[in-house]
């Protein structure tokens, strides 16, 4: 995809759209923003590739919750029949040092106190499962790391934070482009590569409000162009087509 960052933009068949315009009074200087098609991201396959490690990521955060939660709740359970374990366990080591010490009555008790540990063969299984998804979720934890650093190696060196202070500073300079109606100020944005048309050479296009009609000097006749749009906001990749001049 061609990308003309000064000058002439693709059209709305090139995945793009008019952000805003804006002209001075007399209508001689008209400011065009152009923007990526808002559905233009969805259709990218790394954008695809992220949703999907979203939602695994999620899944796998809903995993580790479900899990904690019964562990917790299990554990709990370890914790309050802790003294009914230790009278068993006392009263079997009673009986082994002296059988005869064994009676109707104690062996009813201890029977009894055996039910109702029963339920502790199921939280042990079920201790036994968790560990068997532990070890799946952690595959798929490093599974994600992989992938995770790919993209980052992908990106480069530049991180969330610095990316977004990039977007915020074009966000400026594109509030900055409405605020101000005369393209020679806003050329001033990245160099004065604004060119002076006074004729229907150029028509209108580019033509600059704040100096006199008389002047049919250009400045710099150069336009840039970047091949996608981290090109632009990175300022790399530039390629530069130098305009017929009008004049010194």
């Amino acid at each position: 995809m061609e990308v003309d960052s000064w000058g002439l933009y693709p059209g709305s068949e090139e995945g793009w759209q008019v952000y805003s315009t804006a002209s001075d009074p007399d209508g001689r200087c008209v400011c065009t923003v152009v923007a990526p098609a808002r559905n233009l991201c969805k259709r990218d396959p790394r954008s695809r590739q992220l949703r999907l490690l979203t939602e695994q990521v999620q899944n796998v955060s809903q995993s580790m919750e479900v899990v904690d939660l019964r562990t917790s709740r299990d554990l709990q359970y370890v914790r309050d029949s802790e003294p009914l374990l230790r009278g068993v366990d006392g009263r079997l080591h009673t009986y082994v040092a002296n059988p005869r010490s064994l009676t109707t009555k104690g062996l009813q008790e201890l029977k009894g106190q055996m039910s109702q540990l029963l339920p502790l063969l199921s939280v042990v299984e079920q201790y036994r499962l968790d560990l068997q998804t532990l070890a799946t979720l952690r595959m798929e934890l490093f599974n994600l790391s992989i992938i995770l650093t790919a993209i980052q190696e992908e990106i480069g060196a530049y991180d969330y934070e610095e990316l977004q202070q990039r977007v915020l500073l074009l966000e400026t300079r594109l509030h900055s482009c409405m605020n101000k109606l005369g393209c020679g100020r806003l050329t001033a944005v990245n160099g004065p590569i604004t060119v002076r048309a006074s004729g229907s050479r150029f028509g209108s296009w580019m033509t600059d409000a704040m100096i006199p009609s008389s002047d049919s000097r250009s400045f710099s006749p150069a336009m840039r162009r970047s091949s996608s749009i981290p090109d632009i906001v990175l300022f790399a990749g530039n390629q530069f087509d130098w305009l017929p001049a009008t004049g010194l």
